[in-house]
């Protein structure tokens, strides 16, 4: 008691003896070794292949390499990840709207390429990069995982579906509200498409080239396409193709014979096709779609015609191309319009509809005339 009658008389009072208690206590008890990390920055996020993976940043620079960018900065319009571009891309940029909303993507440096795969990586670029997180496909992952790096957030084959990998980039950039948005706006523009598509029957069977090669593209990589493409009285006449770019020799395909043949929607300097060469070429002269002059290439919007954002316009362009005769209540133009501009922020223009239409090339195919813009600069 007299120890206490001492401290209390240096303090002066009973609160003073209670506070230098405590603290005497909090200074002796240990310190966690291990302490909660939802109470520091950063943020766990969940890759494609149900990794959790933790990044320390909360607004992680980037290292993409892969197609994903596109779906990224439409989650991220803000960020400016570490990015190198493989060369194939850098044509797709220059002539696609993608390259207009975002023009710092074309001066992004190219990156080493050794031919292995469609988006290779370099494991030195990475690492003098030095990002926070790595966006890449699982096939390509080992190099990064023998130097131990820590943000590698796996992409993988989802056969169109973008649910996981949309997850994943609102995770990683922190805007999960965002992406839930574009969502629901892809499930309501999606069933706006639909109206008046109750049932189907008869569907018009399609054929899409996937390259120079004159092959079909077909089999689970397109399975999400195909789909959709269902939904809207379509169908696919080469569903046995094991995979995209499937051997297929000229003679099969007018054995086929689809009433609608597309070219596919990429811009590659491997895959330059055009719709006249297949009107002009001797070959195709017996197809049904080339007689009825049904041959069209697919639109190039800002991510391929890919995930939630720009599917339905996919949906609307193939609904009006496969049903002339019963064409939806939506125009499209003004549908790209309002997309773009709720997703990016950007007015896009009536030049820029025309290419991301490629009304120049389609414009002898039948039915196209439809999107041409009036007088007033509108269709």
């Amino acid at each position: 008691m007299s120890f206490l009658r001492n401290i209390t008389g240096l303090l002066g009072t009973w609160p003073f003896l209670i506070i230098y208690l405590v603290a005497i206590a909090l200074m002796i008890s240990p310190t966690p070794k291990h302490p909660d990390r939802t109470l520091q920055t950063g943020r766990a996020v969940t890759d494609m292949t149900d990794r959790t993976v933790y990044i320390e940043a909360n607004t992680p620079q980037t290292f993409i390499l892969t197609p994903v960018l596109w779906h990224y900065l439409s989650v991220n319009l803000d960020a400016d990840p570490v990015t190198k571009l493989p060369p194939y891309m850098t044509k797709e940029f220059t002539s696609s709207v993608l390259g207009s909303i975002f023009p710092t993507l074309l001066d992004k440096s190219l990156a080493f390429t050794d031919f292995s795969g469609p988006a290779p990586i370099s494991v030195e670029e990475v690492l003098e990069a030095n990002p926070d997180a790595v966006l890449i496909w699982n096939y390509m992952v080992a190099g990064l995982e023998l130097v131990n790096f820590q943000g590698t957030l796996q992409i993988a084959a989802d056969g169109g579906d973008k649910t996981k990998l949309f997850n994943l980039l609102g995770g990683l950039t922190g805007k999960e509200d965002w992406v839930s948005h574009i969502w629901e706006r892809f499930y309501q523009e999606r069933d706006e498409v639909l109206l008046g598509l109750d049932n189907c029957p008869q569907k018009t069977r399609v054929g899409i080239l996937g390259g120079a090669g004159f092959n079909l593209w077909g089999g689970p990589s397109q399975r999400y396409l195909f789909n959709n493409m269902l939904m809207v009285c379509g169908e696919n006449v080469a569903p046995q193709m094991s995979a995209a770019g499937g051997v297929l020799n000229v003679e099969n395909l007018l054995i086929l014979d689809p009433d609608v043949l597309l070219l596919n929607p990429y811009v590659l300097d491997q895959t330059d096709m055009r719709v006249s060469a297949i009107y002009e070429d001797p070959r195709f002269q017996g197809l049904k779609a080339v007689r009825n002059r049904r041959v069209y290439h697919m639109p190039l919007g800002a991510s391929r015609l890919e995930g939630p954002v720009e599917v339905p316009l996919s949906m609307l362009w193939l609904r009006e191309i496969l049903n002339p005769f019963n064409p939806s209540n939506l125009n499209l133009r003004d549908k790209i319009r309002e997309t773009y501009l709720d997703i990016y922020g950007y007015e896009v223009t009536e030049s820029q509809i025309d290419t991301w239409l490629r009304l120049e090339e389609n414009q002898d195919s039948a039915y196209y005339d439809r999107f041409i813009r009036t007088t007033n600069g509108k269709q």
